[in-house]
C-alpha cells in the first residue's frame, strides 16, 4: 500500500516535470492539436445538439397537436427548455464518463507521436518514422481504449449497484470509481511507450499493474479535470498532452532503471 501511494504523488508531481520538459524541448506546439480537436468538436456537437433538440420538439409539438387537439405556445417554450435541461445533462453525463476516452481515441496519433518524440528528446535516440509501424501502433492504442472502456463500465455498474447499500455503499462506490477511472486513464497514457518499446499486450498489462499507483497518479488530474463546469472537455485535452509526456518519463525512467 505504502508504495501504491509513493507512486500516485510521484505520478502527479511528474506533471511539473513534464510541463518544464515540454518547455524547455520546443513542445509546446503540441498544445495546437487539442486546439484543433475542440474547435472540431465544438461546431459539430453544437450542429448535433442543435439539430436533435429542434427535430425531437417538432416531432412532440406534432403529436401533442396532432394527437390530443392540444396548441399551446407556453407549452412549446417549456418543452423547448425541458428538452434543452436533458440533453445538456446527458451530453454532461456522456463527456463524465467518455470525454476522455474520446479525447484518447481521437487524439491517439499526437500522443503516439508525442510519445515517440519524448523518448527520442529523454534518451538521444532518433527514431526512423515508420507508417506500418506508426498504424500499428495506433490500432493498439484505440484497441487499448476500448477495453478499457469496456472494463471499466462493468466495474462502475457493480459499484454503481453497491452505492444502494446504505452508509458504507457511498463512499465506497464514489471513491472507487474516482480510482477505477484514474487508473485506466493512467493505464492508457503509459500504454504508448510499451507500444513503442515493442511490448505484448499481456506483457503491458502486467507492467502497469505492477506501477499501479502511478498509473492512478497519471490519471487523476486528468479525469478531475473533466468534471470542470463547461471547458472541462477543453482542459482535459491540453492536460492529455502533459499527461502524455509525464507517463513517457516513468517509463523511460523506469526501463532504464
Amino acid at each position: 500500500m505504502k508504495i501504491i501511494i509513493s507512486q500516485f504523488f510521484k505520478g502527479i508531481y511528474l506533471y511539473k516535470r513534464a510541463l518544464k520538459f515540454v518547455s524547455h524541448n520546443k513542445l509546446l506546439y503540441f498544445f495546437l492539436f487539442p486546439l484543433i480537436f475542440n474547435l472540431l468538436i465544438y461546431y459539430l456537437g453544437l450542429v448535433f445538439f442543435d439539430n436533435t433538440v429542434e427535430n425531437l420538439k417538432n416531432s412532440l409539438v406534432s403529436y401533442f397537436a396532432n394527437s390530443l387537439q392540444f396548441e399551446n405556445t407556453i407549452f412549446n417554450k417549456f418543452l423547448t427548455i425541458s428538452l434543452w435541461l436533458m440533453a445538456k445533462s446527458f451530453s454532461i453525463f456522456f463527456f463524465s464518463f467518455f470525454g476522455g476516452y474520446l479525447t484518447i481515441i481521437a487524439m491517439s496519433p499526437v500522443f503516439t507521436y508525442l510519445s515517440e518524440k519524448t523518448s527520442s528528446i529523454k534518451n538521444g535516440i532518433t527514431y526512423n518514422f515508420n507508417l506500418i509501424r506508426f498504424l500499428k501502433d495506433l490500432r493498439r492504442a484505440i484497441l487499448i481504449a476500448f477495453r478499457n472502456i469496456f472494463i471499466q463500465f462493468i466495474l462502475m455498474t457493480i459499484l454503481f449497484i453497491f452505492g444502494f447499500f446504505p452508509l458504507i455503499g457511498w463512499p465506497i462506490s464514489i471513491l472507487g470509481n474516482l480510482l477505477l477511472s484514474s487508473y485506466f486513464y493512467g493505464f492508457s497514457f503509459m500504454d504508448y511507450s510499451n507500444e513503442r518499446n515493442r511490448l505484448s499486450f499481456s506483457d503491458s498489462i502486467s507492467l502497469i499493474r505492477k506501477n499501479k499507483g502511478m498509473a492512478i497518479g497519471l490519471g487523476f488530474i486528468f479525469y478531475l479535470c473533466l468534471f470542470i463546469p463547461i471547458v472541462g472537455g477543453l482542459v482535459s485535452s491540453f492536460l492529455a498532452i502533459i499527461s502524455v509526456v509525464s507517463a513517457t518519463i516513468f517509463m523511460e525512467e523506469t526501463k532504464t532503471s
